[in-house]
């Protein structure tokens, strides 16, 4: 249907419709990419407009100055643009043609542009080779801009390669200091124990002294009966009725009695009540 309305309307107006570049610009990115955008005037607003574009266009837009979308066809590079009554036809493009990389440097390669225009070189972008003299340069917000004439040309550059970012490294967290832990509590207990279990040992080894003077002296005070009475008990076991250590140290019974309660006052043996008789033991 497009195609019709186009043969009909070029039918009706043998000449094309009259029309200038008011501007056009050339944005280069970093990986050689190209954004081309035109701004053109047309004298009368009715009929088809055709133009060359530069390099092969990709996502193409054609709008009126109002921003709304315009019918085209595309051959290639030439494009037909069916014209609604627009003043002002804007066509934007991108296209990886214009450019190529040899080594490290980027290339514009251009040819037979109709007008003066603007290239805009990628941020931190350095000219290395012109084979045309611009009409001005400037930096403008990091990127280069080139105001270049007409014609055929070739631009040179070299686009820096950014480091990548490392994040910034995380300190860890700082420790406070330690504090000094508390005295111990332990070791004054602990020195109490000792100093309780020393003095048990020494009233313990003093008793035994005491115990082993008092035997010796008992020993050294009793009778030569009183020491038969003793081995007797110790021939017998340790223990044993009073009537059978009567039988080995052959004492009569009164003596033998005053003896053994002798010994018995002494604390050298202990006398037992068993019925009706005595029972020696040897302490």
């Amino acid at each position: 249907m497009l195609l019709v309305v186009m043969i009909l309307l070029t039918l009706a107006q043998p000449a094309l419709t009259q029309w200038t570049i008011k501007s056009l610009t050339i944005e280069l990115y970093p990986d050689g990419a190209a954004m081309v955008s035109y701004l053109i005037e047309v004298y009368d607003g009715v009929g088809m407009l055709n133009i060359t574009l530069l390099g092969v266009p990709e996502f193409l837009i054609v709008s009126d100055d109002e921003g709304n979308p315009l019918h085209y066809e595309l051959y290639d590079d030439m494009i037909s643009i069916l014209l609604m009554g627009s003043r002002y036809v804007n066509v934007t493009y991108y296209t990886m043609s214009l450019t190529f990389k040899e080594g490290e440097v980027w290339k514009l390669s251009v040819s037979e542009v109709p007008t003066e225009h603007i290239v805009v070189l990628p941020e931190g972008a350095k000219v290395v080779g012109l084979t045309e003299i611009p009409l001005s340069i400037e930096i403008v917000d990091g990127r280069t801009r080139l105001i270049m004439p007409k014609g055929t040309y070739e631009i040179e550059y070299v686009v820096p390669i950014t480091p990548p970012i490392k994040p910034p490294e995380e300190k860890p967290p700082e420790t406070p200091p330690k504090e000094a832990p508390p005295p111990s509590q332990e070791r004054p207990a602990l020195d109490m124990w000792l100093l309780i279990l020393a003095i048990v040992v020494a009233i313990v080894v003093i008793l035994t002294i005491i115990a082993i003077e008092r035997r010796r002296r008992l020993s050294s005070e009793i009778s030569e009966e009183e020491r038969e009475i003793l081995n007797a008990l110790k021939r017998l076991g340790g223990e044993a009725y009073q009537y059978e250590v009567a039988r080995m140290v052959n004492l009569p019974k009164t003596t033998l009695w005053r003896h053994v309660r002798r010994l018995a006052d002494k604390g050298l043996i202990e006398i037992e009540k068993r019925g009706r008789q005595n029972y020696l033991k040897l302490r």
